[in-house]
């Protein structure tokens, strides 16, 4: 694998994901000699600065906050983000070997940036699609036309899969023959490091959600599946962890159905340790996300379930990302319906047939191994010197 002197990384960041997975294989690797990591603060983030630290030979030499803190409203955090991106990338970037920026907007600044400063490669790191990504039509096509922008002028695309550029081309937002090199870079999972610690057997009994409390992803089913299961299955539980706009609608349906000693909201775990811990002890992983065609849902590949299948847990999920039809194939879990019954049907199931549900655990954890980011990161990266 290529060594290089100077990568810098520009991202939006709510929890711990690619940009931070892909600075600890390039630090245990010694990839890279230098590393800018510039983060930017997201809706959902503690953190109100941008941050800016540079690592050197694998120790952090430089770690500075922005004067702005602030993240809402939106629009002006995304100005103020432009600002402290070109100001950042002059001060700290030149002589970047690589340049990866996870949004248009960040990549659209690191082209500004190359015709400045000595960049030689950039990679535009694509998360996600929705034909309809803003409810303002002039928002909406401004959006898109810097998301062109950068899809024909950086060196190389990540999408996290290839649906991503394939329903851009669909929806006529690209034009194929304009794209630069591209391949899917999936989200990933840390399988290896916690196959010692996955068990064949647990209880189905045990249900988890990791994400946003949202409505695109399904989250107002959660009580009324719970409540279909309670009767026969009285201990029943489902950890939920993460936070959206949905926190205090749930928690109040909780208290008024009393179904406290049933589902537990977890809120927001910064710890990846204790979100692993959580999972490992879990039976069954649900992700019932919504239909629905226009949501970022429909053509992403969702973080969580990758983190599912590291962890063994057998998922049932709707047919809405694209990895539903992998887990289908691989009997790594069931497809459930966009519905509370056909949930707490399949959940039944699996529940009722220990025999079948340890094989699904299983093959769970075995297709999980092949997200493990020690082999995505470094498959992408030799993909791009070939």
């Amino acid at each position: 694998m290529k060594k290089y002197n100077k990568i810098s990384i520009f991202a939006h960041v709510d929890a711990p994901g690619f940009p931070e997975e892909f600075i600890d294989f390039v630090v245990k690797n010694q990839t890279a000699r230098k590393i800018v990591f510039i983060k930017f603060p997201f809706f959902l983030s503690k953190e109100k600065s941008v941050i800016c630290e540079e690592y050197y030979n694998r120790k952090v030499i430089i770690n500075k906050k922005s004067l702005l803190k602030f993240r809402q409203p939106e629009l002006l955090s995304y100005i103020k983000d432009f600002f402290y991106a070109i100001y950042y990338g002059y001060k700290y970037c030149d002589n970047s070997d690589l340049f990866i920026g996870t949004n248009n907007l960040l990549v659209l600044a690191g082209l500004i940036l190359k015709k400045i400063i000595k960049i030689k490669i950039i990679i535009y790191q694509i998360v996600d699609f929705s034909p309809k990504r803003f409810k303002n039509n002039v928002i909406n096509e401004i959006f898109y036309s810097v998301d062109r922008l950068c899809c024909y002028n950086a060196n190389y695309i990540w999408p996290l899969d290839k649906k991503i550029i394939e329903a851009r081309i669909e929806y006529r937002y690209l034009n194929p023959r304009k794209i630069t090199k591209w391949y899917a870079v999936s989200f990933g999972n840390h399988s290896f490091s916690l196959k010692d610690r996955f068990k064949i057997k647990a209880s189905p009994k045990k249900l988890v959600y990791l994400g946003g409390l949202f409505k695109y992803k399904g989250a107002q089913l959660f009580i009324q599946i719970i409540e279909k299961l309670k009767n026969e299955y009285p201990h029943i539980a489902l950890q939920i962890i993460g936070k959206g706009d949905m926190d205090t609608e749930l928690q109040n349906e909780i208290n008024k159905k009393n179904l406290n000693n049933n589902i537990k909201l977890l809120g927001y775990i910064e710890d990846n340790n204790k979100v692993n811990d959580i999972l490992l002890e879990s039976g069954i992983a649900l992700a019932p996300y919504n239909p629905d065609p226009i949501s970022i849902s429909y053509f992403a590949d969702m973080g969580k379930v990758k983190v599912y299948l590291g962890c063994g847990l057998p998922v049932i999920i709707t047919r809405v990302p694209p990895i539903h039809k992998v887990i289908e194939e691989t009997k790594s879990g069931l497809i459930g319906e966009y519905d509370p019954d056909d949930f707490a049907k399949k959940i039944s199931f699996l529940i009722d047939n220990p025999d079948i549900y340890s094989t699904y655990r299983k093959n769970s954890f075995d297709l999980g191994l092949k997200f493990d980011w020690n082999i995505l990161i470094e498959k992408a990266l030799n993909e791009m010197e070939g």
